[in-house]
């Protein structure tokens, strides 16, 4: 079987969007085996925040 490596991962930021645990843990796990497996991270949360930004701006916690 041929070794294959990711060229994105997508994950969490590290409050979990929102803080919920799940996902704090989630952004942790990822993270870690990012780290161990060497893969030159591509970790981006820009697109979470801006849909936090436009969930306040229409009034959504």
């Amino acid at each position: 079987m041929a070794m294959r490596r990711a060229d994105v991962v997508v994950t969490y930021d590290e409050n979990g969007f929102y803080g919920h645990p799940d996902h704090i843990q989630a952004h942790r796990i990822t993270m870690a085996a990012v780290e161990r497996t060497n893969i030159a991270a591509k970790v981006s949360c820009s697109a979470f925040q801006e849909f936090g930004r436009v969930l306040k701006e229409i009034g959504v916690e």
